[in-house]
């Protein structure tokens, strides 16, 4: 089961030059957590990115997730669930159980993956996650590559197939030289109360 998003590319000429909040920074070059929220509720990056700053949810360039007042700034398009640790290694064989058991439930996520295990000197990238395929591999859409695609976990590599022109992409080519590239954090999401139904185990 694959859930049904618009797909947006930060880059896009529309929008790639746009400030992050009141900061420097642009959409193309790091709003890939708001291009992926954008997805998520039907509006485009900038008409998130306003929304944000609006409610004051801008440190710098840098959003906090968890923090976000979805229900107000969204409309109610979307509830925060929770989030996972930040994993040091790659994420736990637990946690990658709740997600695709989240994922079965027909409900959203964003994931976070870095090429360091510490938060605070990595270089992180957000994608959408949609779905799992039929070998329990989670698809996600990425705003870099504009492309939605399953993700490959090996040990602590992962690669993605994509489904366009190209057919691997090792994240090393992205953020720099390192072959470490992981999942480190998930944030979970519903839509409605009626969602949480039967979902309380994810969090036991």
């Amino acid at each position: 089961m694959l859930l049904s998003y618009p797909l947006f590319a930060q880059r896009d000429h529309r929008w790639q030059h746009a400030r992050l909040g009141s900061s420097d920074t642009t959409i193309g070059g790091d709003g890939s957590a708001i291009t992926s929220m954008a997805m998520m509720v039907d509006m485009t990056p900038p008409e998130v990115n306003a929304r944000l700053l609006d409610a004051g949810c801008f440190s710098g360039h840098e959003i906090d997730i968890s923090s976000i007042p979805y229900e107000l700034v969204f409309d109610g398009k979307i509830r925060y669930w929770g989030q996972s640790d930040w994993f040091g290694d790659v994420v736990s064989e637990k946690e990658m159980a709740k997600l695709r058991q989240h994922m079965m439930s027909g409900l959203p996520a964003l994931v976070r993956v870095a090429s360091t295990p510490d938060m605070t000197e990595a270089k992180y990238h957000t994608m959408l996650a949609l779905g799992i395929t039929h070998d329990s591999e989670i698809v996600v859409s990425d705003p870099w590559y504009a492309v939605t695609a399953p993700m490959y976990l090996n040990g602590r590599q992962w690669w993605k197939r994509v489904l366009s022109k190209v057919t691997h992409i090792r994240w090393g080519g992205v953020y720099g030289d390192s072959s470490v590239i992981a999942i480190r954090q998930i944030h979970y999401f519903h839509k409605k109360p009626e969602e949480l139904s039967g979902h309380d185990m994810l969090w036991s």
